[in-house]
């Protein structure tokens, strides 16, 4: 028997809640510095949550988040 395992609400309503405060802060950043730095720090803590854990979601994050910040930095200063 083939079956799916189904997530239950609590488990479904976090997920979705977690994906809407991301895109509020998304949308609260004010320059893209900061757009780079939080999508950079997402981006990063759900890559490195994927190959490492705990240990690679949160240095994957801080990698991001430094990234980003750079790469906001400098569209920032050519006028993007």
């Amino acid at each position: 028997m083939n079956t799916k395992p189904v997530l239950s609400f609590p488990r479904q309503f976090s997920r979705f809640m977690l994906l809407a405060a991301a895109g509020l802060m998304v949308t609260s950043c004010e320059t893209q510095t900061q757009n780079g730095a939080l999508l950079g720090g997402l981006g990063g803590a759900a890559v490195g949550g994927i190959a490492g854990g705990r240990k690679g979601a949160l240095i994957g994050g801080a990698v991001g988040a430094i990234g980003g910040a750079v790469v906001g930095n400098n569209r920032e200063r050519k006028g993007y």
